[in-house]
């Protein structure tokens, strides 16, 4: 685990620590701009996709039985509950848990087998002995068997943030961050099994070149080029790059390369990063998506909305786009934010993403669908059911011109360009926000291309248009399409009034 940044905010889930911070009666009121999994205190979610199309949903819970890791199936729009790990060695404490399908046999256990690993322990005080606990399942997540102990201390320091592969050979391997290596604040570490049920010796992975260096929050995905990614953050680096996000690379998921290697900050082509609880996802198109609890700018300010970023060539350079969820931010400590997942459309073409955010009623999860912006520049135009598209009064190219509906005839000002940002531009200027304003009822304009939050839209698959930093779709106040209707945000529901698909030229 790292030291959050700013206040020196220790990322430890105790039982006592989230009974008091979390789990504070009252209404829900997720502050995020996604919809609530459920209403329950949720924390650390992690999310996969199985072979059959079905997406499972993994969140550290508390109910009074003692901490558990509650699964969810998304279906029909939603999540249902449909299991529950309930470790009884949790009680003693229970953190950053993750959920893993077999690709392939490992041992006796058949290609599908559902994986759950999570940390367990860190309340057992000075003489605590934390260990990954790992459990398996064969009807999606149902049911649940005691599997194997991953690793155990062999001192009171913690392990933490289990992340897990199979490599070429078909070994199963798990990654997490060791705090009890000699001499060393915490490293990145992983082991090894034939079976899922013995495994090896820990080895370091990533030490980072100074003792006080604490690599974590491992995450690790096969790269469309056959080649294994690891994104992971180190605190305890002091700067603007503290919990800095990382990659380095393996061209068989177990050998990384010198561990005291310092790898480059992951940045885009203007300089921004990610901090702190890095996840990776790969899309069936090839690209590669980056996703993490904060995005700064090249000079170290933390920019307001969270951003997700995508490669195109394996990690070799990425691009940052807005991410479905907005967070308001940043915001220290381990619920806003924290350690985001994204699982990719069947066919690539989109999103879910999941996070949590902490309210008056406590941490929950929260969740949001999209699809992804263009790998490159695609022009076209919003077109309604009606007849009418969205265009730009009066021909106009100016600041602050005023976007409408108007019946289609393809002039200039109705030809919209989607850029690979998440912007959306005609005529040189980009559909725009006022101020980033958020409420339902905000007229929209046009604007300088500027990148801002104010200026990042996503579309979803019903033919909406979302501006996370808002969480309000582009909407046609009253359903009213007629020529001249100045065009709004509002609460994205899927009506008719909002849904001006995107048809490319």
């Amino acid at each position: 685990m790292g030291v959050a940044q700013p206040g020196g905010v220790r990322r430890v889930f105790g039982v006592v620590v989230l009974l008091v911070a979390f789990l504070v009666p009252g209404a829900v009121a997720v502050a995020a701009t996604g919809t609530p999994v459920d209403g329950g205190t949720a924390m650390y979610p992690r999310a996969v996709r199985l072979a059959d199309g079905r997406v499972l949903l993994t969140v550290t819970q508390f109910p009074p039985g003692g901490p558990a890791g509650a699964i969810y199936e998304h279906a029909g729009g939603g999540f249902r509950r449909v299991g529950t790990v309930a470790d009884p060695e949790a009680r003693q404490g229970l953190c950053c848990t993750t959920l893993f399908e077999l690709p392939r046999q490992v041992g006796a256990l058949g290609a599908g087998t559902l994986l759950w690993a999570g940390a367990v322990g860190q309340d057992g005080g000075g003489e605590r002995r934390m260990t990954i606990r790992l459990w398996a399942s064969t009807d999606a997540g149902r049911s649940w068997r005691f599997l194997s102990t991953v690793a155990r201390s062999g001192n009171s320091g913690g392990l933490w943030e289990p992340e897990l592969a199979v490599d070429p050979s078909g070994r199963l391997v798990a990654y997490f961050a060791d705090e009890s290596q000699p001499g060393r604040s915490q490293v990145l570490v992983q082991a090894v099994s034939a079976d899922g049920v013995t495994w090896s010796a820990r080895t370091p992975i990533v030490t980072g070149p100074q003792p006080g260096h604490r690599p974590g929050m491992p995450a690790v995905r096969r790269l469309p080029d056959g080649r294994w990614l690891l994104a992971y953050e180190v605190c305890g680096f002091g700067g603007q790059y503290d919990c800095a996000v990382r990659s380095r690379t393996s061209a068989d998921a177990t050998n990384w390369g010198d561990p005291a290697r310092l790898d480059p900050v992951v940045t885009t082509a203007d300089g921004r990063y990610l901090t702190a609880t890095p996840t990776l996802a790969t899309t069936a198109t090839g690209r590669v998506l980056l996703i993490a609890q904060r995005v700064r700018a090249a000079n170290g300010t933390d920019l307001p909305a969270p951003a997700m970023f995508t490669s195109l060539d394996s990690g070799g350079s990425w691009a940052a786009t807005a991410a479905p969820v907005a967070v308001t931010g940043p915001r220290p400590g381990v619920c806003a934010n924290y350690s985001p997942v994204v699982v990719p459309t069947v066919d690539g073409t989109g999103v879910l993403q999941v996070t949590t955010d902490d309210t008056g009623a406590g941490c929950r999860a929260v969740y949001r669908e999209a699809l992804l912006p263009p790998s490159s520049n695609a022009a076209g135009r919003f077109a309604h059911s009606s007849g009418a598209c969205v265009d730009v009064a009066a021909g106009g190219t100016a600041n602050a011109a005023v976007v409408q509906t108007w019946q289609c005839n393809d002039a200039p000002v109705q030809r919209w360009t989607l850029r690979p940002d998440g912007s959306v531009e005609a005529r040189g200027r980009c559909l725009d926000v006022p101020g980033a304003a958020t409420a339902a009822g905000t007229p929209l304009q046009i604007w300088d291309c500027n990148g801002t939050a104010a200026q990042q839209w996503l579309r979803r698959a019903d033919g909406s248009l979302l501006n996370p930093n808002s969480g309000r779709c582009l909407d046609a106040p009253g359903g009213v399409t007629t020529n001249g209707t100045r065009l709004q945000l509002w609460d994205c529901n899927g009506a008719a009034p909002q849904r001006f698909p995107f048809t490319p030229w």
